[in-house]
């Protein structure tokens, strides 16, 4: 992403410069401007040493997250509780390397996908992980997320997070582009911001819940602001609640597994993918991108779809 933006600015090509590129991308960097904008987010230092984390720690105190200072997917992520977890880790990667570490923030992880045109956020969905990001990477948990209609966006909490949203964007410098921010609800109802990405997130995941839940295809407008500056809408519905789960993983040959046409006469799935046959050889789970496919129903209300996404 940096090199593109270096591109850009190097030969007068409309789009993300190489500086709101680096803030999307360095967390360390974006942490730091979205505090001094005045967004909470979590306390965070670069890793230069043990005795830097040792002094984060008696600073913060336990939990804490370590992860790669410019990374994507929760790969090389840790939530660590204690010192033995903390050796795991640094036995494990060498985090004198572009790594972070940041004070853990307690709460119900959400996503805002959005459409950024001239610095103005044309269209945003809210949606909540079933399950936060950090939990899925051993399958303690799936990967999974709810999209919540267009007549929830006076609820208090997605319209906190929009506001957020809008805020974050700002903050960066986005002009047109398509972004993804995570944030955390806490107990106490604060909205404190988790990360931001000036690109579709989730794969073909989120993606393609939006199109079913707002009519609104981000691949397609991922291109067409690019090229045009435009975003045209067929339709943006946005009445029911749709949802993704990814399909698990575990490594090793796959002897039996589901096909999409095991799906295809279940009431309120949308779409079905399975990338894997029998005979494959799985590899370990590492991120949140690793899957044998998923699947995308919708229902009336978040707990239909909840049920449904844990059945399947």
């Amino acid at each position: 992403m940096e090199v593109c933006g270096y591109l850009r600015e190097k030969f007068h090509i409309p789009g993300l410069k190489e500086m709101v590129c680096k803030k999307s991308r360095d967390k360390f960097l974006m942490k730091k401007v979205m505090s001094e904008a005045g967004i909470k987010t979590a306390n965070v230092e670069c890793i230069e040493s043990l005795e830097s984390i040792n002094r984060f720690i008696e600073k913060n105190e336990y939990p804490v997250v370590i992860k790669p200072r410019n990374g994507a997917a929760t790969q090389n992520t840790f939530l660590i509780h204690n010192e033995d977890e903390l050796q795991e880790v640094i036995n494990l990667v060498d985090v004198s390397q572009n790594f972070i570490i940041e004070s853990y923030i307690k709460g119900e992880e959400y996503h805002c996908d959005s459409i950024v045109i001239n610095g103005e956020v044309v269209f945003s969905s809210v949606s909540k992980y079933l399950a936060n990001c950090i939990q899925t990477i051993k399958g303690q948990k799936p990967v999974a997320s709810i999209t919540f209609p267009s007549t929830y966006d006076d609820n208090a909490t997605i319209s906190k997070i929009k506001k957020v949203n809008e805020k974050a964007i700002s903050a960066l410098g986005v002009e047109t582009s398509i972004c993804h921010l995570e944030v955390f609800i806490t107990e106490e109802d604060e909205c404190i911001f988790g990360e931001i990405a000036t690109r579709i997130g989730g794969g073909d995941l989120i993606g393609n819940t939006i199109k079913y839940a707002y009519g609104v295809n981000l691949y397609d407008a991922f291109i067409e602001i690019q090229c045009t500056g435009e975003f045209h809408r067929e339709s943006v519905d946005g009445q029911k609640f749709v949802g993704f789960v990814a399909l698990p993983t575990k490594e090793g040959k796959v002897v039996e597994i589901a096909t999409e046409d095991d799906y295809k006469n279940k009431e309120d799935v949308k779409e079905v993918r399975i990338y894997n046959h029998v005979g494959d050889y799985i590899d370990e789970n590492i991120n949140t991108t690793k899957r044998t496919g998923y699947v995308i129903v919708e229902g009336k209300d978040y707990k239909e779809v909840a049920q449904k996404l844990m059945q399947i």
